[in-house]
């Protein structure tokens, strides 16, 4: 097929020295069809950002660089880039997450397989090493959508995940779905629950392609993490989610916030008020890992990852 050009999507806030690491990981990269966008959202340290870009550590790179005057947050500064974009496909990067060097090659290959299909309406991922407060925890996911659920049960579930920084899809796509910028949170569910919802595949490359760094030093409420937003973003959602959507979150990601509110009662009940009414994949895991905690205890083997 063609060759493709990629526009790699990078917001940006007060990433000055973050964004080192992520520039190194593009210029690492051996696919080298690609122009970087950048769009800073009214940083504190936007002109260390620009001297960091446009220094000569990456003047081989093809990058724009936006300084937003105004706040438009991860979902605005994502929205941007795509309007910004003149690749074929966009390929989003945090700004303090990396890339292994083949991961637009793979995704270059896999691209090619699915239109060799016939397939045009499909949003690439792949797994992720999760590194949590600089130590590195797991991969995931450990496996893609099910054939009979939709992609909300798969991200609200016990096994789903879809890193913001895996996501690659057409470049027309990526500007008809668009982010959401009403919200502060969760804004990468809201965009592939819609992709979900306006019929394109999810397709997951079974390779940690990036490495995503969670940080657990700041409490719910600074992330956007509350029970309030919580409900905010869920009663939103609502045209776009099922019944058994709405029951997977209050299953699985809502009492998660109740804990991180310090109500470890409402998590329960929450829990247990919806998690049968959750699909049988999510609660055949669900009590496998359960299973696994109690051999463990005993030296049992283990049923999950």
């Amino acid at each position: 097929m063609q060759d493709i050009r990629f526009s790699i999507v990078i917001p940006a806030y007060n990433a000055s020295k973050s964004i080192v690491t992520t520039l190194d990981c593009v210029k690492a990269q051996t696919y080298r069809n690609f122009e970087v966008i950048i769009v800073d959202d009214k940083s504190a340290d936007a002109a260390d950002l620009a001297q960091v870009v446009r220094s000569e550590r990456y003047q081989e790179l093809d990058i724009k660089l936006e300084l937003s005057e105004v706040k438009l947050n991860g979902a605005g500064a994502r929205n941007k880039g795509i309007e910004l974009a003149t690749g074929d496909f966009i390929s989003f990067l945090d700004a303090d997450d990396e890339w292994q060097a083949d991961k637009l090659m793979e995704v270059h290959d896999t691209i090619a397989r699915l239109e060799a299909q016939g397939k045009s309406r499909y949003v690439i991922f792949s797994q992720v090493n999760i590194h949590q407060d600089g130590t590195f925890l797991k991969v995931m996911p450990m496996q893609p959508p099910g054939k009979n659920e939709t992609v909300a049960e798969y991200l609200f579930g016990c096994y789903g995940f879809i890193q913001t920084s895996t996501i690659v899809l057409k470049r027309e796509d990526a500007a008809k779905i668009q982010f959401d910028a009403r919200y502060i949170r969760h804004q990468d569910y809201d965009f592939c629950i819609r992709a979900d919802r306006m019929g394109y595949e999810f397709v997951m490359i079974a390779k940690p392609l990036a490495t995503y760094h969670l940080v657990t030093k700041f409490g719910s409420k600074h992330k956007g993490e509350s029970v309030k937003y919580s409900y905010f973003w869920l009663d939103t959602m609502k045209p776009h989610l099922t019944a058994r959507d709405i029951h997977t979150y209050k299953a699985f990601k809502l009492p998660l916030r109740y804990k991180m509110d310090g109500n470890s009662l409402l998590a329960s009940v929450s829990f247990a008020r919806y998690f049968f009414l959750t699909n049988r994949d999510n609660r055949a895991y669900f009590m496998n890992r359960l299973l696994d905690k109690v051999k463990s205890r005993f030296g049992g083997r283990s049923t999950v990852s």
